[in-house]
């Protein structure tokens, strides 16, 4: 009679590992395809290796010390020149973030020099205030999975490489992630105040839209389901869609959303959406549930503004121009009373903007039980 209740037993804990696993790999198949059933639990690439990855479907987070390492890591690749909000990104996640270590990962060399083989001065000046600053050599992929990564051969050749290297830096950040956990940060975010209360959870993003979550601030532990699973998508990597790794962060998200904790604005705001908010106006960048902000330079470039260096910074009246002169001059903001504002900010659609969504929000979910101020004020 024992032996037939065990061996009832064990039919009964089988059948429920079947059934738990073919709801686990049902949801990967309404996945549109995009993960191989065959390759989970064997998923290699050259640099790295994921071994026996399951998705434990009835996890739940639990609040603990030291979930996500205090570090911080920035990406760049085929980059040789280094601006100045380059600088104030990294100094601001120094003085403000208050990270343990910096890792700055670079396929230029542990020297990180310009392609005339000098020193880039404002990278010169960010290793001579930062102590914590490490530079770390970084071989950029050409394939994923055995798929060429972003060609583009339609395209010039310079909009090739520009492509190429946007999908090379989405799919370098998980894979430091995986290696490390800590803190990923795009080179124009700037850091506002500490991400402590974001290292509690395995991994948290900032929303972008229904369909795409912001992947230039990622807090995550290098044991986070959720990062492994996003890594393992890369399977069906499409080279020719420029919004792949966010568009697919969000589906994933809504096939797990016990695997990820998505904030609203604490680290991306305002949004692409409405970079010209920044750019053109003032708003409270100051608001306490903002952690850090990103500054879209890539947009202000497109959009025919002049660049912004230490000559011309004071005279941007606009939250832009006050988050960077709040690093740049270490807290305090110097607006030029007699700048000609229309020299550096063209014509935009006003009304447009005063109606925007940053505009008009008064509340958010991000707000932290304090009375402190951001460290750069």
């Amino acid at each position: 009679m024992a032996a037939l209740k065990n061996k009832l037993l064990f039919i009964s804990l089988t059948s429920a590992v079947i059934v738990l696993s073919g709801y686990v790999m049902a949801k990967m198949v309404l996945f549109d395809s995009m993960i191989d059933s065959s390759d989970i639990g064997k998923s290699k690439t050259e640099n790295l290796i994921i071994e026996n990855f399951t998705i434990n479907d009835q996890k739940q987070f639990e609040i603990s010390d030291n979930v996500v390492p205090n570090i911080c890591h920035y990406i760049w690749i085929h980059r040789t020149v280094f601006h100045l909000y380059n600088y104030l990104s990294l100094i601001s996640t120094y003085r403000n973030l208050k990270v343990d270590k910096i890792y700055f990962h670079t396929d230029m060399g542990l020297n990180f020099t310009g392609s005339d083989g000098n020193s880039l001065p404002w990278f010169s000046k960010a290793r001579e205030e930062i102590p914590n600053l490490i530079v770390k050599e970084i071989v950029a992929p050409d394939s994923i999975f055995n798929i060429t990564l972003g060609e583009w051969l339609h395209e010039p050749e310079s909009l090739r490489q520009h492509h190429k290297a946007g999908h090379q830096t989405d799919l370098l950040r998980l894979q430091v992630l995986l290696d490390y956990g800590g803190i990923y940060l795009d080179c124009d975010v700037i850091g506002l105040q500490p991400l402590d209360k974001f290292r509690l959870r395995e991994f948290t993003v900032n929303t972008e839209s229904e369909i795409a979550i912001s992947n230039a601030v990622i807090v995550s532990s290098k044991n986070s389901e959720f990062l492994r699973l996003f890594y393992n998508s890369y399977h069906s990597y499409n080279p020719d869609d420029w919004g792949f790794s966010v568009k697919t962060m969000r589906k994933l998200a809504n096939l797990f959303p016990h695997l990820i904790d998505i904030v609203n604005d604490a680290f991306i705001n305002p949004s692409i959406f409405d970079a010209q908010v920044q750019y053109l106006l003032n708003y409270d960048w100051r608001d306490e549930r903002y952690y850090t902000t990103h500054l879209w330079i890539r947009q202000w470039t497109l959009s025919g503004f002049e660049p912004i260096t230490p000559h011309n910074l004071h005279c941007v009246d606009s939250s832009l121009g006050e988050i960077m002169q709040a690093v740049y001059y270490n807290g305090s903001t110097r607006i030029c009373a007699t700048g000609d504002r229309k020299k550096y900010l063209p014509s935009f659609d006003e009304e447009r903007i005063k109606h925007g969504r940053l505009i008009a929000s008064t509340t958010g979910e991000n707000s932290v039980n304090n009375t402190g101020r951001h460290a750069c004020l």
